[in-house]
């Protein structure tokens, strides 16, 4: 799994607020939500199924998804080239 390394750069014109805002709301809320436990609040996925009360698998799931289609947003794809 990869994480985020840098802090995304805003476009021209639109602060890094707004960019945060229009990527993440390209999100399911379920994907937001594992998300920001995840890297903003630094919970393990154990303790992330714990807090929603589903599997471990599901959180597994629903972050692999999140970060997948952040890697193929094109505002946020160049954090995930190898």
């Amino acid at each position: 799994m990869e994480e985020l390394t840098e802090p995304v750069e805003p476009d021209v014109g639109e602060n890094l607020e707004d960019q945060l805002r229009l990527v993440m709301g390209n999100l399911s809320d379920q994907q937001q939500e594992v998300l920001l436990l995840r890297f903003v609040d630094d919970h393990s996925l154990n303790e992330i199924a714990e807090i929603l009360d589903i599997p471990p698998g599901t959180v597994k799931s629903r972050l692999h998804n999140a970060l997948r289609a952040l890697a193929e947003n094109p505002r946020t794809t160049k954090y995930f080239e190898k």
